[in-house]
């Protein structure tokens, strides 16, 4: 990694595999990179800490940071993709988890060019482009687009928002429901986090 105001070598990283693609993070902070064997990595060159992708897609075509939670990937093969959460920061150190895998795409000719909010704008053949909502973030969005539901909606919202770290709107969630166990459950991910105020 070079910064660029003085041309100066900040951070260098060599890996065994001739690397086929970079994919970095909208502050290009962290790169996620695809190397010749099809496997899936995560650089971090604050410290060169190097995570694994794990259950890639097949005939893995890319990875897209979401533009608003900074911690989603999504990796997108030919026909499926899958929805990671990345935590710089957690009792295991650096984590990178899978919150859903081998996810097949609505139509077999997307191609997404997009992440934002749990939304991939994807690219039709033609040219024209379509939203999709990805599984991860169905109940968050219909939740907030409806700007309310029934408790048993908001509980779904509740834990796939905590699946993508949104502990502050978890907060909020489990705030409106006011049941034991959604608290216990958002103390627990605090701790796993050490997103304690």
């Amino acid at each position: 990694m070079v910064y660029l105001p003085d041309l100066t070598l900040v951070s260098e990283y060599r890996h065994d595999a001739p690397i086929a693609a970079l994919f970095p993070n909208t502050l290009g902070t962290r790169v996620a990179f695809l190397d010749a064997t099809q496997s899936g990595h995560l650089l971090s060159p604050v410290d060169d800490t190097i995570l694994p992708i794990p259950k890639l897609p097949a005939q893995c075509k890319g990875i897209l940071w979401d533009r608003i939670d900074a911690g989603i990937l999504m990796a997108h093969g030919a026909h499926t993709f899958s929805v990671y959460l990345y935590s710089p920061h957690s009792i295991s150190g650096h984590t990178l988890a899978p919150i859903d895998v081998s996810v097949r795409y609505p139509s077999p000719s997307l191609s997404p060019i997009l992440l934002a909010g749990g939304t991939a704008i994807c690219q039709e053949p033609n040219g024209t482009t379509s939203s999709v909502v990805l599984p991860t973030h169905e109940a968050i969005a219909m939740v907030d687009r409806k700007g309310g539901a029934s408790p048993e909606k908001i509980r779904v919202c509740f834990h796939q928002t905590l699946k993508i770290g949104r502990l502050q709107r978890a907060w909020d969630l489990a705030a409106l429901l006011k049941e034991q166990e959604l608290f216990i459950a958002l103390g627990e991910a605090s701790m796993r986090a050490l997103d304690i105020p």
